[in-house]
């Protein structure tokens, strides 16, 4: 699970997207695939804002830099999950990334509607094109996001279901984020203006 939420499409997109980008040293983006993969948020979190501090201004809207900038936000919610980061701080650490794209990992599609599920892509409802991913830890004990997409073009609903079991990426905007809960804390995510990409379940 935990090789699929991240590596599917980080380690993929440097691939099929072109080259990493000279600011983005090939160890430096290796080291960050492996801070994602063990969930080591502290290490994740310092070396994605490393990066982006790196990033030249005419390509702060870039792929590589949306790859990073969604990272960075799991990063800071599994460390304010662990009571490692304060919950304002955590938020302010990624409340700049309001008005840029962002490119989450790929997730299962799922056509149960509502929260059923983690690490998924499903429908809010069946009067809804917003789409809902929960996203958390490997063990599905943390939950890190509540992340709500519009997509510029709404997804059918047969097509979902025909790709149900599929792969789902997201690119999109980031509209908003917001912090809630306080037993368990966690952001809560606007995604508009999104493009996907649907990918079937391999047999």
């Amino acid at each position: 699970m935990r090789a699929l939420y991240f590596s599917f499409l980080f380690l993929l997109s440097a691939q099929v997207f072109g080259q990493l980008p000279t600011w983005v040293p090939e160890k430096d983006w290796n080291s960050f695939m492996g801070y994602l993969q063990n969930e080591q948020w502290d290490k994740s979190s310092k070396l994605a804002e490393s990066l982006l501090k790196k990033c030249p201004k005419a390509e702060t809207d870039d792929m590589t830099a949306a790859i990073i900038r969604y990272a960075y936000i799991i990063s800071e919610a599994g460390l304010m999950e662990e009571k490692k980061l304060d919950q304002e701080k955590a938020l302010k650490n990624v409340q700049s990334f309001t008005g840029h794209p962002v490119i989450m990992p790929a997730h299962t599609i799922s056509t149960k509607t509502g929260y059923n599920g983690f690490n998924k892509i499903q429908p809010v409802s069946s009067l809804s094109d917003t789409l809902l991913s929960c996203e958390s830890n490997m063990t599905k004990t943390e939950i890190f996001t509540f992340t709500y997409i519009v997509c510029k073009t709404a997804i059918p609903t047969d097509t979902l279901a025909a790709y149900a079991g599929g792969m789902c990426r997201i690119k999109g905007t980031l509209q908003s984020i917001t912090l809630e809960g306080m037993t368990l804390p966690h952001f809560r995510i606007y995604i508009i203006d999104a493009d996907y990409q649907l990918d079937k379940k391999q047999r």
